[in-house]
C-alpha cells in the first residue's frame, strides 16, 4: 500500500484536541483488511496508540453489529471517548454514513468535509458544519466548547 498519509493537518487537530481534554476515535467503514492496511500505512496507530480508539466497521459487521450510518457504532465511539452522544462531534466526509450517521445518533454536531466544495442534493442530511480542510475544525472545536461555557 505504501504511503497512505493522514491529511496533513491531522497530527496538529488532534493536538488541538488534546490540549483541551478532548478525545478523538476513528471509525471507518469497509472491508477490515483494506481499513486496517490503510490506518497501517497513514500512521493512524502511531495517532490512535489504543485499540479502541479505532473502530472498524468491518470488523463490527463480523462481530453481528453494523457498521457506519447504524447508532450503534457511534454509541461505541462515545463510549471509547468517554462522552455521552450529545457532547461529540463527527467529523467525516459522507453524507450519508458519517453526516446521517451522526445525526441519528443525536450528536453534538456532525462535520461534512468537502474539498471540492460539493452542492448537497435535495433529501441529503444536513451538517451542522461543513469544512473544505481539517484546518477549520479546531475553530470549530473551540466555538462548540465557548456555547457550551457560556
Amino acid at each position: 500500500m505504501g504511503d497512505f498519509p493522514f491529511m496533513p493537518e491531522v497530527a496538529g487537530m488532534l493536538t488541538h484536541l488534546a490540549a483541551r481534554g478532548l478525545a478523538a476515535v476513528i471509525i471507518t467503514n469497509g472491508h477490515h483488511t483494506v481499513q486496517r492496511d490503510k490506518l497501517e500505512a497513514c500512521g493512524a496507530a502511531s495517532l490512535f496508540p489504543e485499540p479502541e480508539l479505532i473502530i472498524v466497521g468491518g470488523e463490527e459487521v463480523m462481530a453481528g453489529r453494523a457498521e457506519k450510518p447504524a447508532v450503534s457504532i457511534f454509541a461505541k465511539a462515545c463510549a471509547a471517548a468517554g462522552c455521552a452522544p450529545g457532547e461529540a462531534i463527527h467529523v467525516g466526509d459522507s453524507l450519508a454514513t458519517d453526516v446521517q450517521g451522526g445525526i441519528n445518533s443525536e450528536l453534538r454536531a456532525t462535520v461534512w468535509v468537502n474539498p471540492a466544495g460539493k452542492v448537497r442534493k435535495a433529501g441529503d442530511p444536513e451538517p451542522t458544519y461543513v469544512v473544505r480542510t481539517m484546518e477549520e475544525l479546531p475553530g470549530i472545536v473551540d466555538q462548540l466548547m465557548a456555547a457550551d461555557a457560556a
